[in-house]
């Protein structure tokens, strides 16, 4: 599975295959990919989604952060075009399907814009498109 909204929670560093980032409030930097901190929606939602937003706001369910998670603002073009690249890039390895996972907490205009820039799956790999 991969993630490709929430992000590492809030103050959390640490490295993976040679990479750094550092995910504590403020900060949010992920040189790698690279996301900085103006890519997440803490602008438009500094905290976490309530249990309340669930049948009554669903701005914070889409904007605010999941158990403290770090939120990508899927809005931007950058954003989109880093997730797109990269589910194209899981795709051309032969990767035969997607789940995505939670995506009450996405706008489904920016669900939308993904998949519009998603490769079809391979034939090869799966017959499916």
């Amino acid at each position: 599975m991969t993630g490709v909204g929430q992000k590492k929670g809030v103050n959390g560093r640490g490295s993976s295959g040679g990479s750094f980032f550092d995910g504590m409030d403020g900060v949010e930097s992920f040189p790698e990919v690279p996301y900085s901190r103006s890519d997440f929606n803490d602008g438009k939602c500094h905290g976490n989604i309530g249990s309340g937003d669930y049948g009554s706001n669903a701005g914070n369910v889409r904007n605010c952060r999941l158990v403290g998670l770090l939120d990508l603002d899927q809005s931007k073009s950058y954003v989109r075009g880093k997730i797109i690249g990269y589910l194209n890039n899981l795709i051309d390895i032969g990767v035969a399907g997607f789940r995505f996972d939670a995506s009450k907490h996405m706008w489904p205009g920016d669900l939308g814009a993904i998949l519009a820039g998603m490769k079809n799956l391979r034939q090869d790999v799966s017959t499916c498109n």
